[in-house]
Order: structure tokens, then C-alpha cells, then sequence
């Protein structure tokens, strides 16, 4: 669950086994790496220790639809490290497999006041006025005589 406000509002209900997850998110991890690099599926077999998984990094998460009544939620949230989510969170991968200045993979991660600062702009009032007016750019081009309203 995402609290706006609070982190410590409602306590974890299930957990994962680590070990088990991770052989099981290992295969997609390789596939992340080989489109992040651009490598064959052959080569990622001498790559395989390098895999880092999703949790291990801040995440920006968010959640789908809340009820039937409503036409948007935008609800945005980080993700501490070693956090799973369930199926109405959806986050982003925070980090990036590059090669190494010695053929190795590096791993960037994007920073947690970057992840920060986008929830903060996605949680406020400019990202709903900034859908309204794309809609409404939307809607201008199908009807001419509201294209005076926008400039």
C-alpha cells in the first residue's frame, strides 16, 4: 500500500522467500541486461554474477485506478530497498547494466533524490493540469473553434 503521508501506517502482510524469488526474477534480470547492452543471449552466460535485482535499489512506484468512481488516480510513492509490491503498484527499474571500462557491467542507478523529486512534481497539481491540457489540446483539434482558447 501506498500512504501519502505515512510510511508506518499499516504493517507488511506476506513475504517472499529471497532465494526462491531470485532464481525465479534471474532469467528476467539477464533478458534486462542483454536489451540494457546490447548483447548477444550467448554472451550473458559470463555476465550472470552481475545481476542486481530491482529491489535492491529506491524505486518510484505507483498505483493503478483506484475505484469504479474515479477517472484518474495519481498516486505516486518510493519504494524502500528490499520492498516487493503487489499487482496494483507499478515501478520503475532504477538502474541501467552498462559495460565497463574493462568489458565488465557497471550498473547505474538512478538517484534516489532524482526518484524524489519526480514523485513530488508527479504527486502535485502540475501533472493533473498537464493531463487536462493535453486532453484538451486533444479536443481542440477535433473542434476548431476551441483552438482560440489555447493561445
Amino acid at each position: 500500500m501506498i500512504w501519502q503521508y505515512s510510511h508506518v501506517f499499516e504493517q507488511p502482510q506476506y513475504w517472499l522467500d529471497g532465494a526462491a524469488f531470485d532464481e525465479r526474477m534471474h532469467k528476467k534480470e539477464l533478458h534486462r541486461m542483454a536489451q540494457d547492452m546490447a548483447l548477444p543471449k550467448a554472451a550473458l552466460a559470463a555476465h550472470g554474477g552481475a545481476v542486481r535485482y530491482d529491489r535492491e535499489f529506491t524505486r518510484l512506484a505507483f498505483r493503478e485506478i483506484a475505484r469504479d468512481t474515479d477517472e484518474r488516480t495519481l498516486t505516486f510513492g518510493l519504494l524502500p530497498r528490499n520492498c516487493g509490491l503487489g499487482h496494483t503498484l507499478f515501478a520503475n527499474a532504477a538502474k541501467t547494466y552498462c559495460r565497463g571500462p574493462e568489458g565488465g557491467v557497471v550498473i547505474e542507478e538512478v538517484s534516489p533524490l532524482r526518484l524524489l523529486f519526480a514523485m513530488a512534481w508527479f504527486n502535485s497539481v502540475h501533472a493533473e493540469l498537464a493531463h487536462l491540457l493535453r486532453s484538451f489540446k486533444g479536443l481542440a483539434t477535433k473542434r476548431p473553434e476551441y483552438l482560440a482558447l489555447l493561445q
